[in-house]
């Protein structure tokens, strides 16, 4: 017979029962048979898992190895020109600043920076900076707005080198416009080294300003029309310009006392392996 409180009936309805008078449970021995087959699964599955962990942890024990065979290649004593792979003789540059006026210095890595090799001689050298590369800056006459249209239209010349540029403006152009067009030159491998920025001083006040990418070197902007007169830049098509901002310079230093009598600029031997030093010129000190 089957004992009625072992029946159950479940939310959809269903009728089930745990047992019969006998008192035996057959759902828990239904669940420990089913749970007894899944063993094999579950134990699959656990040798899966921990052969991915290993597989993971063979990865990185294969990075740092293959790192200490980078690290131990440098001290076991290859040999090579200057020593340049021996980790024994590495060399590394330190510098400091100072003003014999007593005003606060400037950060060495802003005024100078060297790079040396394993071959060079160690020592101390003195670095006397007598002036700092600057970039040519000119500046446009006063306008009122700079989504206006200026009514200017022609074309002017940048020159970079070899390469010379033609900058179209027509007569709808603002002064936003004519700066992008500049700047949209200044790109590629014919790029004209000038950058072009407006600065407003009001809302009223509005100033096209050119500055050259190179330092120690004046930017050369030429017309033959009106366009840069008609901007304030130049009265005679660049021969000259209105309103320099910032002259160009190159930077002066000596090094250990010593002088370029042609530059000003100075070049260093440590010893006939080793150049610790180089011609400074214009494309070190960004001014």
């Amino acid at each position: 017979m089957i004992n009625s409180t072992n029946f159950v009936v479940d939310a959809n309805g269903r009728v089930s029962f745990s047992g019969l008078n006998s008192g035996i449970d057959f759902a828990s021995v239904i669940n420990g048979i089913i749970g007894a087959k899944q063993i094999p699964v579950v134990t699959l599955e656990n040798r899966i898992t921990a052969a991915e962990e290993q597989i993971v942890a063979f990865e990185e024990l294969r990075t740092v190895l293959a790192a200490l065979q980078t690290s131990v290649s440098t001290l076991r004593g290859a040999v090579t020109v200057g020593g340049t792979n021996d980790v024994f003789k590495s060399k590394s540059v330190f510098s400091s600043t100072s003003r014999t006026d007593g005003l606060t210095p400037s950060a060495a890595g802003n005024l100078v920076g060297f790079t040396v090799d394993n071959s060079a001689a160690t020592g101390v050298h003195e670095i006397e900076i007598r002036r700092v590369a600057t970039a040519h800056k000119i500046a446009s006459q006063e306008f009122a707005s700079t989504t206006a249209a200026l009514n200017i239209s022609g074309t002017f010349d940048i020159t970079n080198g070899s390469d010379v540029t033609t900058i179209t403006v027509s007569g709808t152009d603002t002064l936003l416009d004519i700066r992008d067009r500049i700047n949209n030159a200044n790109t590629g491998t014919t790029a004209t080294g000038v950058t072009a920025s407006v600065v407003s001083v009001s809302t009223s006040q509005n100033i096209l300003v050119l500055t050259n990418d190179a330092t120690g070197a004046d930017m050369v902007v030429t017309d033959a029309g009106t366009v840069l007169s008609s901007l304030g830049l130049s009265s005679d098509n660049g021969a000259t310009f209105t309103n320099v901002l910032q002259t160009s310079q190159t930077a002066r230093l000596t090094a250990d006392g010593l002088v370029d009598s042609a530059h000003h600029e100075s070049l260093i031997v440590g010893s006939s392996s080793a150049q610790l030093g180089s011609y400074l010129d214009s494309s070190v000190f960004p001014g």
